[in-house]
């Protein structure tokens, strides 16, 4: 199953599946995609969204239903391939139901988005899923992949939507984002430092020395792995000793964890 995607098209009904009425951003791949009415609520943890229909994933994590999932994804470090690796072996080392007997049924090139990219279809004789992997680079450098997968007899009927899926990826531009207008004032009690907060946001307090004030769009809240990120923008205040004989970059270095090569200044 092989279809070009067409980021400035319009999302189409698929012969025969739903609509495609619902949409997800996801700001960290700076991608748009539309999906069917119905579909479970977009699960977001760092470097993935999952999309799935209800009961699809059960309660031992085995797949009933069709499953959808945007990953950024390291070639090099989380697949082991080379730098120099095609986007169809990308697509082919990539999928959601990882075992030995994962097979690739077809492969070859195609675009999402507008993007280069390539595409590898799978079959689980094993599990009974079958499915398909689209990989493709970001404009920043970054290596996405958009992965499908469903038990093997629901996979006919599901891939012209996963196509339609494909057709409706579209790249989010900076300036797609609404700035919100001021609103009410916030106080961060361990500095007392006083902000205005923008329209709609909202503040909640970690501990008695950390808050984050974020967004208050559903559809931008935290990731479900606790990793501290968010699908939107947010803001995190945390007050703690600086270290004896440290600057303050290097106090700040520590706090974000910098790694060799970053580079932490002060302003």
């Amino acid at each position: 199953m092989h279809a070009p995607a067409h980021a400035q098209e319009p999302a189409r009904t698929p012969s025969g599946g739903p609509a495609l009425t619902e949409r997800v951003d996801y700001w960290d791949a700076g991608l748009r995609l539309a999906y069917p009415s119905g579909w479970d609520t977009p699960q977001f943890t760092a470097g993935q969204v999952l999309l799935a229909t209800p009961g699809a994933v059960g309660p031992d994590s085995a797949l009933h239903g069709p499953v959808l999932a945007l990953r950024i994804v390291d070639p090099v470090r989380d697949l082991n391939l080379p730098k120099d690796a095609s986007f169809t072996q990308i697509a082919a080392s990539v999928t959601v139901a990882p075992g030995k007997t994962v097979a690739v049924t077809a492969s070859g090139e195609t675009t999402v988005a507008g993007l280069d990219a390539g595409y590898a279809d799978i079959l689980d004789g094993e599990t009974g899923l079958a499915g398909q992997t689209v990989a493709f680079m970001l404009p920043d450098g970054r290596y996405g992949a958009l992965l499908a997968v469903a038990p093997l007899g629901d996979w006919a009927e599901f891939a012209p939507s996963f196509s339609a899926i494909l057709e409706s990826a579209a790249l989010l531009r900076p300036g797609q984002y609404q700035a919100p207008e001021p609103g009410d004032e916030a106080t961060f009690a361990p500095g007392s430092v006083r902000l205005t907060l923008p329209s709609g946001w909202m503040a909640e307090s970690m501990s008695s020395s950390a808050q984050v004030f974020r967004d208050g769009d559903p559809d931008h809240g935290p990731y479900a792995d606790g990793s501290g990120f968010a699908n939107g923008p947010q803001l995190v205040i945390l007050a703690q000793p600086r270290p004896e004989a440290a600057t303050l970059a290097e106090a700040l270095a520590a706090v974000v964890g910098e790694s060799q090569g970053d580079e932490t200044g002060e302003s």
